[in-house]
């Protein structure tokens, strides 16, 4: 709104302006030098309107921006600083993480851990900014089965990739099957939706986690398993344990969790705990 009043303030500079920058046709019979003066002055206001109505703001953000790191600089010890920065930097969020998961058993030992996400991520800066997508999975070298990934892609705009004759390219590691990071760009405000299917083999005794590089709000994890399974969701978040059980299998944390902070589930064999509990007992 501030905005807006300063530009109806500003709006009869640009009215004079730009007479002043046509003034040949308003005023033809004056002479040619004093034309061509009238003709600067009208550039120089309709510069001075444009300065006044963006260049101010911009320069508003960046002193915002100076003042914060120069008072972390005083408030925080030295090995925080750069921690804190590199966070604030982010400019980059996910606004929403939707995370199915589904453990079906193979036998009494093993299981199929299929996991679907959905991110929806907005750049919330006002500059362009890059994101990198990629994926990476672990190979448990089961003699059952490999790990797999089923899907990946993302939708930006009016695209959506992999197209009709696009594919995705899935290598091999050591321990694990990743896709090469893409590298996309995002208009300030725009946002990308981000996705992949995958499955790993892995005990009924066991776990999972995940980590990201943007802040993740409010993300949304539903575990469906089957009948003499437990599992827990937590999330590596300041306000441990954090986690919000909205019904059977489902998890929420209300907060937001930060890069590199983790989404992690574990799961185990109910009868398996009360022969432990029962032992750990006598």
């Amino acid at each position: 709104m501030k905005r807006l009043e300063r530009f109806g303030q500003m709006l009869p500079l640009l009215v004079v302006g730009l007479v002043l920058q046509f003034s040949k046709g308003f005023f033809p019979g004056l002479r040619t030098e004093v034309l061509e003066s009238m003709s600067a002055l009208g550039s120089a206001l309709v510069v001075a309107f444009v300065l006044a109505v963006s260049v101010d703001w911009w320069l508003k953000i960046s002193i915002v921006q100076d003042a914060f790191k120069t008072a972390i600089g005083y408030i925080l010890p030295e090995e925080l600083k750069p921690e804190l920065e590199w966070i604030y930097g982010r400019h980059v969020i996910c606004t929403q993480h939707i995370q199915d998961c589904e453990l079906a058993p193979i036998d009494n030992n093993t299981l199929i851990f299929r996991t679907k996400v959905k991110r929806v991520m907005r750049n919330v800066s006002h500059s362009r900014e890059k994101v990198h997508l990629g994926l990476a999975i672990d190979e448990w070298f089961n003699p059952a089965r490999s790990s797999r990934i089923l899907e990946f892609g993302y939708v930006l705009g009016n695209k959506r990739w992999p197209g009709e004759g696009e594919h995705y390219e899935v290598k091999k590691g050591s321990y694990d099957l990743h896709i090469e990071p893409l590298e996309l760009e995002l208009a300030p405000q725009e946002e990308l939706t981000a996705y992949f299917t995958s499955e790993e083999i892995k005990r009924t005794n066991d776990e999972a986690s995940w980590v990201f590089i943007w802040p993740t709000k409010q993300p949304l994890v539903t575990v469906n398993g089957y009948s003499g399974l437990c599992v827990t969701v937590d999330f590596g978040h300041r306000e441990a344990p954090g986690t919000v059980k909205l019904g059977t299998g489902s998890f929420m944390l209300p907060g937001t969790l930060l890069p590199f902070q983790s989404l992690h589930i574990r799961w185990w064999n109910d009868s398996d705990a009360k022969r432990w509990i029962e032992g750990a007992e006598a």
